[in-house]
Parts: structure tokens; C-alpha cells; sequence
């Protein structure tokens, strides 16, 4: 009788070859069926202990996301100054890039050869060319707007040397609106001051009556003013074969005077 059945069955089938079990179960044979149901009560019976021996979470944070946080860009800090801050003679960036590198900072140096405090409009192109390779060289107050277009967090001013010998009155008069100006134009950023500096040899006494009135104006405008000294004094070794600028020695010394002043 199963014979009987089998042939009836085999009798029946399409001619597309499709099978009848195809056609009443979506392809799946009934023992596939029943086998995957068997197979899947088992994971079940085995999956389910362990779901539930899990430790549900405690908090609504354990649901949230991965959060990440961008890193933070570095200061930007800009530089005052003159061609001991433009690093004259120095393949490395002078002080500047050194100090911008220990302190973590992204630099922006305005220095200008030949420049300081007080303007100097009668100065020649030759002379501008010589002193600061441009046609005009602008003095530390002329350079105000452009330090406002990079909107620096730190300022930092080095320089005064070349007002050796110019009219007192004026270089102090010079000074005093250079720092208002500034605190007007960066009302929020922090400043730093160094005292001016002068190469191996001992400095004149001008320089000296410059820094004080440096650090005055300074502290009139809520700068923070470094006496470093003159650390290239009696250092021969120290300065360049122009006798006047330091040499790559000479601007790390510089550099970790400064940064030592910082951490004060």
C-alpha cells in the first residue's frame, strides 16, 4: 500500500518538476521543518538561562553610546618684536618656534626686524629692505591690527632694543600706548611682557629705564611681565658672526629663559 501511495504521489507531481513540498511548505522538506524547530527549541533551552543570568544595567548611561570627544585645538599665541624675535640667523625659527613647541601653542610671529615702540615713517625703502626685507617696517603698535585679524588667546611682546637712544620722552610716551592699544584691540587675551634683551655684552643703562617703563605699562594693562635678565651676558659663545644676534645656541638659551619665565 505505501508502494501504491509512493507511485500515486510520483504520478501526481507537476511537470515544472516542482516539488509538492516546495509548494505547500516555501521550499522547506517537513522533516526541515521539524528538524529546525527542534533545533531551535534546543539553542532556546540552552540560550535563554544565560540571557537571563544576565546582569541588567544599573543605570540609563550603560544604554547611551560611545561619546567621543574631539581634541582640542592649541592656542594661538602671537609674537611682538624685533629681529631677536624674527630669530635673524637661525635656520629653526629662533626662540619663537621653541617656545611655541614646550608651551603647546600654534605660533603666529609678527616680528619685524629693525622695529619697536616708536614709529619710524621717515625710514627709507632701502633701510625698510635692509632691516626688515619689506618696504616699510612696522612698529609694534602698527602691527596691532593684524594680531586683531588672528584674534589670539596669548600675546607675547619682546623688544625695545632698538629705542636705545631715541628721545626718552618719546620711547616712554611710545610704550604706554602700545599696551593700551593692545588690551583695547585683544581685551581677553592673556599677555606676556619680557624684558628686553641685549647680546654678550653688558647692557646700557637706556635698556634698563626701558624695561622698567616696559613693566609698568605692562601692569597697567593686566599683562604679566618677565624680568629674564639678559641671559646671553658674558656669552661670547652664544652670539652669531654678525657680533649682534644670537646663534642657535643663543636662541634655545633665549627660549628656556622665557618658558622658565612662563612657569613663574
Amino acid at each position: 500500500m505505501i508502494e501504491r501511495m509512493g507511485k500515486r504521489l510520483r504520478r501526481q507531481r507537476p511537470r515544472s518538476q516542482a516539488s509538492f513540498w516546495t509548494q505547500q511548505y516555501g521550499g522547506m522538506p517537513v522533516w526541515g521543518v521539524a528538524g529546525a524547530s527542534a533545533f531551535l527549541a534546543i539553542v532556546a533551552a540552552v540560550a535563554v538561562p544565560s540571557i537571563l543570568d544576565r546582569p541588567s544595567p544599573t543605570s540609563a548611561s550603560e544604554l547611551r553610546p560611545v561619546e567621543w570627544t574631539l581634541t582640542e585645538r592649541p592656542p594661538v599665541a602671537v609674537f611682538f618684536g624685533d629681529s631677536y624675535t624674527t630669530g635673524a640667523g637661525s635656520k629653526k625659527g629662533g626662540y619663537v618656534t621653541a617656545i611655541a613647541r614646550e608651551q603647546k601653542w600654534s605660533s603666529r610671529n609678527l616680528a619685524r626686524g629693525g622695529t619697536g615702540f616708536i614709529p619710524n615713517p621717515d625710514q627709507t625703502v632701502e633701510q625698510a629692505r635692509t632691516a626688515c626685507g619689506a618696504d616699510y617696517c612696522e612698529s609694534f603698535i602698527e602691527q596691532i591690527p593684524a594680531a586683531v585679524k588672528i584674534d589670539p588667546e596669548i600675546v607675547v611682546v619682546n623688544g625695545g632694543r632698538n629705542g636705545v637712544g631715541a628721545n626718552p620722552d618719546v620711547l616712554r610716551e611710545s610704550i604706554g600706548a602700545f599696551f593700551e592699544e593692545l588690551r583695547v584691540q585683544l581685551p581677553d587675551a592673556t599677555i606676556y611682557v619680557t624684558s628686553p634683551l641685549w647680546q654678550d655684552e653688558t647692557a646700557p643703562d637706556e635698556l634698563n629705564d626701558l624695561a622698567e617703563w616696559e613693566r609698568a605699562a605692562a601692569e597697567s594693562v593686566d599683562a604679566t611681565f618677565l624680568d629674564l635678565g639678559q641671559p646671553l651676558e658674558g656669552r661670547p659663545d652664544l652670539i652669531g658672526p654678525d657680533k649682534v644676534h644670537p646663534n642657535e645656541e643663543g636662541y634655545q638659551v633665549l627660549a628656556a629663559s622665557i618658558n622658565a619665565g612662563l612657569s613663574r
